[in-house]
């Protein structure tokens, strides 16, 4: 149900650990199936101990997955879930959760100040400070206040809570990791401290070093963010937007693609083509591959090439399926190279730039069909055979309904023609196309009148003159 999800997977995880990362999960326990209908299987998937379930989504008839994680291309969760599924290696969610509870929720600290109210006093207060212990969902709820008594908020001021900043941790730096997704490459927009990186998923203000994930924001890091725009989220723009894009990109300074730094470059480096070429001993291949060779290619419109990243543009008139199914190949064989020659040739020229290097496809030319009878023998014998065939000289012969080409030309086909001069070597002279037949004595005379009397084709041969 999933292999072509599998298969996808597979291909977009490359060489990169995160494929190992999902066989691990799987390998742990950590995934549980919660649903499974016709378009939809539903997973649910722990990412490391003491962490909360993610929900993962497997459309196989569409192709498609999605994560809760929120990662664009494939993630460590999806390519459990897809394992997990397809071995059959996964529990119920209940005995997920049993196996592998969810830590309990940790406690901050968040400084309260206490401000007094202001009254007439013979000698003012000074004001004073606490730090209070609380639970995060009174951080993140609507007032700390509903933690703090009416009776103490009355009778000692307002209480103002200010979450810290974890206590250690620099300010960042915004990098950028290349990751390949399902409709593209796509940016990713990392907050890089010394220990760990967390991705940024708002928009960048240009005064971030204050906030819960502090990073510095410079000139560069503002204008790539107005390139991708509405893309944020996802990081995938289209080929339209390659060439601002990669200006962009040339800007900042920490911009990696499969765990290497890489240089953006305004140029084309390969184009989607057509390969037309001979394949085994007598097949040929059809391949849509690009041109020059890269490392990888993406269809919105950008390519790699060692430690380059440029443009890819393609020329195809293609859709996803068809460029994946003949990114792998489609073979010919033998007995269809004519069918191909006529159609299939003509059919992909109107749709993309074919190179054409096979030798073995025919070339289709017109010429007209005819019955020729060859006739040898001497005294009263005679040896006859007679063939539907095209050109003259002959480039093709009509054998069992099938047209055997003498050299690399192929005519375009007449079968009504074919028909007519069959029966008429049946009828008038007693002959099959491409049989041999022998006549002798006065056998041999009544094939000479008949054959004197035939006028539906040629004839090769006059040892039959001497009989008439």
């Amino acid at each position: 149900m999933v292999n072509g999800l599998l298969t996808t997977a597979r291909t977009m995880a490359g060489n990169r650990p995160v494929w190992d990362a999902g066989e691990a999960l799987v390998a742990g326990g950590m995934v549980a199936l919660c649903e499974k209908l016709e378009d939809e299987v539903s997973l649910a998937v722990i990412p490391y101990e003491g962490a909360n379930l993610l929900e993962v989504s497997l459309y196989p008839l569409d192709d498609e997955w999605e994560c809760e994680c929120g990662r664009p291309g494939v993630c460590e969760h999806v390519i459990a879930g897809l394992i997990a599924f397809d071995t059959g290696r996964h529990t119920t969610r209940e005995a997920l959760l049993a196996a592998h509870p969810p830590a309990p929720e940790p406690v901050v600290e968040v400084e309260v100040e206490i401000v007094p109210p202001k009254k007439k006093r013979a000698t003012p207060k000074k004001r004073s400070s606490a730090v209070r212990t609380i639970s995060p969902s009174a951080v993140d709820g609507p007032s700390v206040r509903k933690k703090t008594s009416v009776r103490s908020v009355r009778e000692r001021g307002s209480a103002i809570p200010r979450r810290r900043r974890p206590a250690g941790r620099p300010v960042g730096h915004v990098g950028y990791r290349l990751e390949r997704s399902s409709h593209g490459l796509a940016v990713i927009r990392m907050a890089v401290f010394v220990d760990e990186e967390i991705q940024i998923r708002e928009p960048l203000t240009g005064d971030d070093a204050k906030g819960v994930v502090p990073v510095e924001t410079t000139t560069a890091d503002l204008m790539l963010q107005e390139v991708l725009g509405k893309h944020q989220k996802s990081g995938v723009v289209s080929n339209v937007e390659a060439s601002e894009l990669l200006h962009a990109l040339g800007e900042v300074s920490d911009l990696t693609f499969d765990g290497r730094k890489i240089t953006p470059e305004d140029r084309e480096l390969s184009e989607l083509l057509a390969f037309v070429e001979d394949f085994g001993a007598d097949q040929v291949r059809v391949q849509v591959r690009p041109d020059p060779p890269v490392d990888a290619y993406f269809m919105n419109g950008f390519a790699v090439r060692g430690d380059v990243l440029g443009r890819f543009t393609n020329r195809t008139n293609l859709s996803g399926v068809e460029i994946q199914r003949l990114g792998v190949g489609e073979i010919i064989e033998s007995n269809a190279l004519t069918h191909f020659a006529v159609d299939g040739l003509p059919a992909l020229k109107k749709r993309m730039t074919l190179q054409v290097t096979a030798t073995r496809i025919p070339e289709i030319v017109l010429s007209d069909v005819r019955a020729v009878v060859t006739v040898t023998g001497a005294g009263d014998t005679l040896e006859a055979e007679g063939l539907v065939v095209y050109g003259d000289p002959i480039i093709a012969t009509v054998v069992r309904n099938r047209l055997v080409p003498t050299g690399s030309q192929m005519p375009l086909r007449e079968p009504d023609e074919e028909l007519t001069l069959i029966r008429s070597l049946r009828a008038d002279l007693g002959l099959t196309p491409g049989q041999k037949e022998t006549f002798t004595g006065p056998k041999a005379v009544a094939f000479a009148r008949r054959l004197d009397a035939w006028d539906e084709g040629d004839i090769v041969g006059d040892a039959w003159e001497d009989l008439v």
